[in-house]
């Protein structure tokens, strides 16, 4: 009858109502399926080769927690008593020398100021203040320091005689070491010394004691004393200083002591001399007295000094020095040789 049906189906809609929310999602895949594959194929997502869809490979996996009771919590709250979970943060390993990692930072670019304009610098007169440079080339040295370098020129660009140019060459380091040593030993008495031995010489001479009186062995000095001893040959050995200014003053002296068959030397110089005997500088020394304990030393720097400068008179009296060209000199007649060099060749050629 038409009233049943109308109950039958006023009573049907109320049971659909408490479907619960899958139930109606598988309804409405359903349908979707049983629509035609080929017609939306177009809209459907791509599958990845696992088989999930690109968006659902994509979306990060939800974090849930439960509880003892099995209860489901959101993932932002965690269960009270449970443990908490251990992170551990692993660092990289370092890269091998040579390779660039791929998260290279950006070159950060320099802020301008649109206000500020840069100026160049300009070093003329009245300029700007020039950065620190070397300017000794640009100094005015003193004279005596000008006059040093020009001397020390002039001696390697003209030919120096022979009696001047035997003062370039002096002894050897190792020579000079031991003659140096020797005249420590033999350095004469200072104003303090002498004045202490005057007051005892009084003292004694006041209470009537007999005076002693020791030969000193000390070395002699100064030019004048020095080539008295020469001519009574009473030098054993003298020793002359090669810087001395003017040469004239001891220019003579190397003659002399040949003529008179004693041994001398030259050192440097005049400063190192003048110290051994408390002076600033002094031009020359000699031997006198020796003590008999050194009387060995003696004669190997005696025989050391005769072979290098008594018994080659005739060759340092032949020996001309200076001469040497500079390097504006050299090079332009080095150019110059190679090119006649050239041309001879170039001339033979044909």
């Amino acid at each position: 009858m038409p009233g049943d049906e109308k109950a039958t189906k006023t009573q049907a809609k109320p049971a659909q109502k408490p479907t619960t929310k899958g139930a109606a999602a598988k309804g409405k895949t359903g349908k979707q399926d049983a629509k035609g594959k080929g017609k939306n194929t177009k809209n459907q997502p791509k599958k990845d080769q696992k088989g999930a869809t690109a968006k659902q490979a994509q979306a990060p996996k939800k974090q849930t927690t439960t509880t003892s009771g099995g209860a489901v919590l959101p993932p932002r709250i965690k269960a009270i008593g449970q443990p908490k979970e251990k992170v551990t943060r692993k660092t990289p390993a370092a890269l091998p020398a040579g390779v660039k990692s791929s998260e290279q930072k950006a070159p950060q670019k320099e802020h301008k100021s649109i206000h500020i304009k840069a100026t160049p610098r300009v070093f003329s007169i009245g300029g700007d203040l020039r950065p620190k440079q070397d300017l000794s080339r640009m100094v005015k040295w003193p004279a005596y320091i000008r006059l040093q370098r020009q001397k020390k020129i002039m001696y390697q660009r003209l030919k120096i005689p022979a009696m001047v140019n035997q003062f370039t060459s002096t002894l050897d380091k190792h020579n000079a070491l031991s003659v140096f040593q020797l005249v420590k030993k033999y350095r004469p008495e200072t104003l303090h010394q002498k004045r202490r031995r005057l007051v005892q010489e009084a003292k004694a001479k006041k209470d009537g004691k007999p005076i002693e009186k020791t030969k000193p062995y000390v070395v002699k000095y100064g030019v004048n004393h020095v080539a008295q001893l020469v001519e009574q040959k009473k030098a054993k050995l003298v020793v002359i200083a090669n810087d001395v200014d003017p040469i004239e003053h001891v220019l003579w002296l190397p003659t002399l002591c040949r003529k008179m068959d004693v041994p001398y030397c030259i050192v440097k110089n005049k400063a190192r001399l003048g110290k051994a005997v408390h002076l600033k500088t002094t031009s020359c020394m000699a031997f006198v007295n020796i003590r008999p304990q050194d009387k060995k030393d003696l004669e190997k720097i005696v025989t050391v000094c005769r072979s290098n400068y008594n018994d080659r008179a005739e060759q340092i009296a032949r020996h001309v020095g200076g001469g040497k060209l500079g390097l504006r000199s050299s090079t332009y007649l080095k150019k110059r040789a190679e090119a006649l060099k050239k041309a001879s060749l170039d001339k033979a050629a044909l």
